[in-house]
Protein backbone atom coordinates (compact mmCIF):
# COMPACT_ATOMS: atom_id res chain seq x y z
CA UNK A 1 0.00 0.00 0.00
CA UNK A 2 1.42 3.34 -1.02
CA UNK A 3 1.07 6.47 1.10
CA UNK A 4 0.56 9.95 -0.28
CA UNK A 5 3.54 12.27 0.11
CA UNK A 6 2.89 15.96 0.66
CA UNK A 7 5.14 18.95 0.08
CA UNK A 8 4.56 21.65 2.70
CA UNK A 9 5.15 25.29 1.76
CA UNK A 10 4.66 28.05 4.32
CA UNK A 11 3.26 31.26 2.88
CA UNK A 12 2.45 34.59 4.48
CA UNK A 13 -0.54 36.68 3.45
CA UNK A 14 0.66 40.30 3.22
CA UNK A 15 -2.84 41.72 2.74
CA UNK A 16 -3.80 41.32 6.39
CA UNK A 17 -4.67 44.44 8.41
CA UNK A 18 -3.12 43.18 11.63
CA UNK A 19 0.22 44.93 12.15
CA UNK A 20 1.77 43.76 8.91
CA UNK A 21 2.13 40.23 10.26
CA UNK A 22 -0.28 38.56 7.90
CA UNK A 23 -1.81 35.12 8.24
CA UNK A 24 0.24 31.96 8.02
CA UNK A 25 -1.08 29.28 5.69
CA UNK A 26 0.32 25.98 4.50
CA UNK A 27 0.11 24.87 0.88
CA UNK A 28 -0.11 21.10 0.59
CA UNK A 29 0.86 19.82 -2.82
CA UNK A 30 0.31 16.11 -3.32
CA UNK A 31 1.79 16.19 -6.78
CA UNK A 32 -1.59 16.22 -8.49
CA UNK A 33 -1.60 19.87 -9.46
CA UNK A 34 -2.33 23.14 -7.65
CA UNK A 35 -2.10 22.73 -3.92
CA UNK A 36 -4.74 24.18 -1.68
CA UNK A 37 -4.02 26.60 1.14
CA UNK A 38 -5.00 25.26 4.57
CA UNK A 39 -4.41 26.30 8.15
CA UNK A 40 -1.96 24.27 10.26
CA UNK A 41 -4.85 22.79 12.30
CA UNK A 42 -6.38 21.42 9.08
CA UNK A 43 -3.22 19.63 8.02
CA UNK A 44 -3.38 15.83 7.75
CA UNK A 45 -0.59 13.59 8.99
CA UNK A 46 0.52 10.13 7.97
CA UNK A 47 -1.11 7.33 9.96
CA UNK A 48 2.19 5.48 10.29
CA UNK A 49 3.76 8.61 11.83
CA UNK A 50 1.01 8.67 14.46
CA UNK A 51 1.52 4.96 15.16
CA UNK A 52 5.28 5.42 15.45
CA UNK A 53 5.00 8.35 17.84
CA UNK A 54 2.40 6.51 19.92
CA UNK A 55 4.68 3.49 20.17
CA UNK A 56 7.63 5.68 21.20
CA UNK A 57 5.49 7.31 23.89
CA UNK A 58 4.42 3.94 25.29
CA UNK A 59 8.03 2.73 25.28
CA UNK A 60 9.35 5.84 27.03
CA UNK A 61 6.49 5.69 29.52
CA UNK A 62 7.35 2.10 30.44
CA UNK A 63 11.03 3.04 30.84
CA UNK A 64 10.14 6.08 32.96
CA UNK A 65 7.80 4.07 35.18
CA UNK A 66 10.31 1.23 35.59
CA UNK A 67 13.12 3.61 36.55
CA UNK A 68 10.81 5.41 39.00
CA UNK A 69 9.87 2.13 40.70
CA UNK A 70 13.56 1.24 40.91
CA UNK A 71 14.33 4.68 42.36
CA UNK A 72 11.66 4.17 45.04
CA UNK A 73 13.71 1.30 46.46
CA UNK A 74 17.20 2.72 45.90
CA UNK A 75 16.90 6.45 46.72
CA UNK A 76 13.73 6.91 48.74
CA UNK A 77 14.67 10.39 50.02
CA UNK A 78 15.08 11.83 46.54
CA UNK A 79 12.07 10.16 44.97
CA UNK A 80 9.41 10.73 47.64
CA UNK A 81 6.52 11.53 45.30
CA UNK A 82 7.42 9.10 42.48
CA UNK A 83 7.11 11.81 39.82
CA UNK A 84 8.74 9.54 37.24
CA UNK A 85 6.01 6.98 37.82
CA UNK A 86 3.26 9.57 37.36
CA UNK A 87 4.97 10.95 34.25
CA UNK A 88 5.31 7.41 32.90
CA UNK A 89 1.59 6.85 33.32
CA UNK A 90 0.89 10.07 31.41
CA UNK A 91 3.33 9.04 28.63
CA UNK A 92 1.67 5.65 28.33
CA UNK A 93 -1.77 7.28 28.15
CA UNK A 94 -0.62 9.60 25.36
CA UNK A 95 0.91 6.68 23.50
CA UNK A 96 -2.25 4.61 23.75
CA UNK A 97 -4.22 7.59 22.44
CA UNK A 98 -1.86 7.80 19.44
CA UNK A 99 -2.14 4.07 18.76
CA UNK A 100 -5.94 4.28 18.94
CA UNK A 101 -5.86 7.27 16.56
CA UNK A 102 -3.87 5.15 14.11
CA UNK A 103 -6.52 2.44 14.14
CA UNK A 104 -9.25 4.97 13.31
Amino acid sequence: MEEAVYVIRLTKDSTSDFGGGGELAIDLDSGGGGGESVLPSEQRYSATLVLGLGTVHVGLGVVSAALAVLALFVETEVNQYASGLWAGIVYIGCGITGILAYSR
